[in-house]
């Protein structure tokens, strides 16, 4: 009876060890900015980009920040800040790695880390972050990196006009296409472009939006693009001194082009002329 008993708790033990390590614990180390983009980290020349270095662990022990300029290949040996919180709560910095004078770093608990660049300019597009920490015990501790964070620089478009037909009004015939292009100038990211038809009225409220037809392309000029929009328009005889115009933004601000009148115009068939006998006195 003993040795039956025996065998029953050897599996149930087996079936709970089994069970704690069917849910492990998931852990996470991140780094991402509170700017605009997938990862935060598109931000306006001369603003600041706050970046957050988090971790789902609470037994942290110290963080590493560092960094990758553009065009290197690899990441720079030494760490840029090397920052901690120490038992009783305590932001401590390694004073081997001094703070940067273009950047305010601090601790907002045990498991996440902040780094301010004051100032972002164009030398510094396409430089990477990210973040090492080292976790668990003194005597027993693990590395883990963070995934990356490259730093894009966002310039907002300032016009948007009608690059094609140059003419105004656009003649076209009556139901054929019309072929418009709209363009903006240089900007990043790549802006979107709207096109609408002018309702003949004094306000731009009661304006359509025009949905088909309609296609985007960009050229990279340096760092930037040049946003290209193309409308086809089917032209209908009452569409007549109706107007087209296209509106593009890459940031918050909207830029409205000028208007093309359309000059619609018939194609007049005349009879094909038949043939006449001529009698002669």
């Amino acid at each position: 009876m003993m040795r039956k008993c025996f065998l029953v708790r050897c599996v149930f033990m087996s079936w709970m060890v089994l069970s704690f390590h069917s849910n492990p614990v998931i852990t996470t180390f991140t780094i991402s900015g509170n700017s605009t983009g997938p990862d935060g980290a598109s931000v306006s020349q001369g603003d600041n980009l706050k970046m957050t270095c988090s971790s789902s662990r609470n037994d942290i022990l110290v963080v590493d920040w560092y960094n990758k300029p553009r065009g290197n290949g690899y990441y720079r040996m030494s760490p840029t800040v090397v920052m901690k919180v120490d038992t009783g709560g305590k932001c401590l910095f390694n004073p081997n790695y001094p703070v940067p004078t273009n950047m305010n770093c601090g601790c907002v608990s045990i498991s996440q880390y902040t780094c301010t660049l004051i100032s972002v300019e164009t030398d510094m597009k396409g430089d990477m972050w990210r973040c090492r920490f080292t976790y668990g015990t003194q005597a027993s501790s693990v590395f883990a990196n963070t995934n990356e964070l490259t730093i894009d620089l966002t310039v907002g478009i300032t016009s948007t006009v009608i690059s094609s037909p140059i003419v105004n009004p656009v003649s076209v015939i009556v139901n054929t296409e019309g072929i418009f292009q709209c363009q903006t100038s240089p900007g990043n990211p790549v802006a979107s472009v709207v096109w609408y038809t002018d309702n003949k009225t004094s306000v731009t409220a009661d304006d359509t939006q025009i949905t088909s037809g309609t296609s985007t392309t960009s050229t990279p000029v340096g760092d930037l693009f040049v946003t290209r929009g193309t409308l086809t328009l089917q032209v209908q005889r009452d569409d007549q001194d109706l107007g087209v115009y296209c509106r593009a933004r890459n940031m918050e601000q909207w830029f409205t082009s000028g208007t093309k009148k359309i000059n619609t115009a018939l194609i007049l068939l005349c009879a094909k002329p038949t043939m006449s006998t001529f009698h002669h006195r």
